[in-house]
């Protein structure tokens, strides 16, 4: 069976976050740290849902001594995808916008220009005719 190489970067991330959460040895500033920089890379990897995602991150970085921070991580994973959703909604939207509006323009100055041509064709008919 062939695994997903997105897949298999997730669980290595999932069990080089794990290890993390059991070494005595680091702080738990330090722990926090080391997790903080993984967070992008949690996101950009796997398949599953953001929020089981988070869940499996939280559940692994809750503590008996660090909850506070377990809880601080999930609210920075949640409030990272979610204005991630938001801003690529709003750079399409805005990018929409900005095409419609310069659709709007040319427009705008093909017709000016056709009329010009019209009224200058027009006056030239109108001093030919004496």
């Amino acid at each position: 069976m062939i695994i997903p190489s997105k897949l298999t970067s997730f669980y290595l991330l999932l069990v080089t976050i794990s290890l993390l959460m059991e070494v005595p040895t680091i702080t738990a500033k330090a722990r926090a740290r080391s997790m903080k920089s993984l967070i992008p890379l949690l996101l950009r990897s796997g398949r599953q849902p953001l929020r089981m995602r988070a869940s499996m991150l939280v559940t692994l970085s809750i503590g008996e001594n660090d909850s506070a921070q377990g809880c601080n991580l999930l609210w920075q994973l949640g409030h990272h995808s979610l204005n991630h959703g938001r801003k690529q909604k709003k750079q399409k939207k805005q990018k929409k916008q900005k095409k419609q509006k310069k659709q709007k323009k040319q427009k705008k100055q093909k017709k000016q220009k056709k009329q010009k041509k019209q009224k200058k064709q027009k006056k030239q008919k109108t001093q030919q005719l004496p």
